[in-house]
């Protein structure tokens, strides 16, 4: 400023000078001030300098308050200059740019322009408050202490404290001591308790108090979609996150209810939704990760963890019906049903069965066994039992497990008959037969087998304390495709017209025998006999044949002259001519078993009756029978080595 002042006094001392002593008037006479210059068509000039940043001097030794105009535009940043007058400060060596309508030095009425967030900024540096007013009233207040902005109007639900210009009756207010609400258009809709517990609704949040520490809500509720809720839905939770769970209960307290649901009529307590490959709605016993051996897209997804200890039921889905009331036939606890129109590709069980082997179910059970081979498991797939209750009892017509086919054929697992006989297994198999008294035969076109087995070196094995098996037939009780073996004598009864039939035996021999037998008559004193079809094809042509012949009437004997695979030729002794009657018995060998039958070494030993009668055991004594397996070419009554038999395997779990 200094060498300002000097070069002024050197332009006025160039000039007419009318005062010398105490003023200078430049372009006048009487000047009003140190210097004073007047002029209608020139300025003052003050020096230009190109400043580089309001932190460098530029100016040799620049003094306090020493003014420049700068004419240089340097790189953005907080000491940035643009064009425009500068004075400088020697206590914080900056040049400080002097106000303008656009300068960002202070902040005009109208705005200012050329601001930097951060270094620019409405507020206070003196640790004090800052307060809005507006008419002499205190209205809002930023805390220097911890940045709180403060209302100091709590609001109504009509006029909320924190508002919008163009709706000013929807906002947040503070209904209440250490209560927030929130209002739309005019109602409150959501109230915040001190307690935390939280109401929505605009009749429910005014009057209605949340339940302890939770939420309560009126009317529909929609989570995670944006929009296409159903309008029978009054919690609607949808989610496209990885995890598992959309809503999740946790019960901290004994005998506490994480999630209950509601509703009347023919509505939905609780319905879970899932797109195809996660979970509708999913139970645990315990706060644990889902097992591994969970399948994708479960409509429902129960979880029983027996980490808890052995003292502890783990049951993962449960369905029960404790029902007095008479005439609800229909009652159903647990219901498993599939409408699929894809069929299945054998008979491995469900979804863990391979590809091409899995048989379609309604209800598939399954038991990861994970216990070794040769341990006593009693463990089943699918249990099906019939208990007691209180003072009931096990009424006629029950049982375990039903199953029924398409048509009327069903069966039945541990049954009690109308008749009060208990049954392991009881089936029908006839058109009709389970609503026509299971009488078990219909004249009408079927195709219903009551039993069939298909085994794998024994086809079956039926063993009774009294009776063994009883087999009836309108076209034969019994048919026996193979050998038939007993070890006692076979015995027919028969109808004599009294109270007691007659016990009738079967030759037995040591041969295959097949035998005919008929009447012939000599012709002057001999015969032809010839043998029918019947006999002559299943009788061996390489065996003879034995004929004997007993004649009715008086002869002088008679024998067998000649014996072909045709007939046999008969003669009467002494060249005799009788007339008489004979009757004759052929026995031969059944063609194929010349060498008799072959029996296994196992069925022919003395042991084998003990060693197959120990094979089917009640293993409700817990005492293990005798085993029994085919290697390939014997049976042999041992227990099959481990590793010949392929077991179903899981596959390995899908969540880790």
């Amino acid at each position: 400023m200094r060498n300002l002042v000097k070069s002024l006094i050197i332009i006025t001392l160039s000039l007419s000078v009318n005062d010398m002593c105490a003023q200078v008037g430049i372009g006048n006479t009487n000047p009003e001030g140190a210097l004073d210059v007047t002029s209608t068509t020139e300025g003052l000039l003050i020096p230009r300098i190109a400043l580089t940043a309001t932190n460098v001097a530029t100016v040799t030794t620049p003094t306090t308050s020493e003014l420049v105009y700068n004419t240089n535009t340097s790189a953005v940043g907080p000491n940035q200059v643009t064009p425009g007058f500068y004075y400088w400060d020697a206590t914080s060596l900056l040049w400080i740019r002097i106000a303008t309508g656009n300068s960002t030095g202070g902040w005009s009425l109208n705005g200012n322009t050329g601001t930097i967030a951060g270094t620019n900024f409405v507020g206070t540096t003196d640790a004090q408050d800052l307060r809005f007013k507006t008419g002499g009233n205190n209205r809002l207040n930023i805390s220097n202490t911890n940045g709180q902005v403060q209302s100091f109007f709590s609001g109504t639900a009509a006029a909320p404290a924190f508002s919008w210009n163009t709706d000013q009756n929807t906002g947040l207010y503070r209904s209440g001591a250490d209560n927030v609400s929130v209002a739309t258009n005019g109602t409150e809709a959501i109230r915040v308790q001190a307690n935390g517990n939280v109401t929505i609704g605009t009749t429910y949040a005014p009057v209605n108090a949340a339940p302890t520490n939770g939420l309560r809500v009126e009317g529909q509720t929609v989570i995670g979609k944006a929009s296409g809720e159903d309008a029978r839905d009054i919690m609607t939770s949808n989610t496209s996150a990885t995890a598992y769970q959309n809503i999740t209960g946790y019960p901290s307290n004994a005998k506490k209810r994480a999630i209950a649901g509601y509703a009347d009529d023919s509505g939905i307590g609780v319905f879970g939704f899932s797109n195809r490959t996660g979970y509708g709605v999913v139970g645990l016993t315990q706060p644990s990760v889902i097992s591994g051996f969970v399948q994708t897209g479960e409509g429902v997804l129960g979880q029983a963890d027996g980490s808890s200890g052995v003292a502890v039921k783990p049951i993962g889905v449960h369905g029960i019906i404790d029902e007095t009331a008479v005439g609800l036939d229909t009652a159903t606890p647990v219901l498993g049903e599939n409408n699929n129109i894809t069929t299945g590709g054998g008979f491995k069980g469900g979804a863990y069965a391979s590809a091409g082997n899995r048989a379609v179910a309604g209800v598939y059970g399954n038991i990861g066994s994970r216990v070794p081979s040769g341990s006593d498991g009693y463990m089943f797939g699918v249990i099906g039992d019939i208990l007691t209750v209180g003072a009931g009892g096990i009424p006629n017509g029950s049982g375990g497990v039903m199953g029924a086919g398409g048509s009327s054929q069903f069966g039945i697992l541990g049954y009690k008959a109308l008749s009060g006989t208990n049954y392991c297994v009881y089936g029908g198999g006839a058109n009709s037969s389970m609503n026509n008294g299971n009488s078990g035969k219909s004249n009408e076109a079927n195709n219903q087998i009551g039993l069939g087995i298909n085994g794998g070196f024994m086809g079956g094995y039926i063993k009774g304390d009294q009776y063994g098996v009883i087999a009836k037939g309108d076209k034969f009780g019994m048919y026996v495709e193979g050998n038939t073996l007993t070890n006692k004598p076979i015995v027919q009864l028969v109808e004599n017209g009294n109270a007691t039939r007659t016990i009738t035996y079967t030759a037995s021999s040591t041969n295959v025998d097949v035998t005919t037998r008929g009447v012939g008559q000599l012709k002057n004193g001999q015969a032809y006999i010839a043998f029918t079809n019947n006999f002559k094809s299943i009788v061996s042509k390489s065996e003879p044949i034995n004929i004997t012949t007993t004649p009715t009437g008086e002869t002088k004997g008679v024998y067998i002259s000649k014996v072909t695979s045709e007939g046999f030729y008969i003669k009467e002794n002494l060249n005799g001519s009788s007339n008489a009657s004979f009757n004759w018995i052929a026995i031969g060998t059944r063609a194929g078993y010349e060498n008799g039958m072959s029996v296994s070494e196992e069925i022919l030993s003395e042991n084998f009756d003990k060693n197959i009668n120990g094979v089917m055991n009640n293993d409700g004594t817990k005492q293990a029978g005798t085993p029994i397996y085919f290697d390939g070419q014997n049976v042999k009554f041992e227990r099959i080595p481990e590793g010949l038999v392929k077991y179903n395997k899981k596959e390995e779990p899908k969540k880790k």
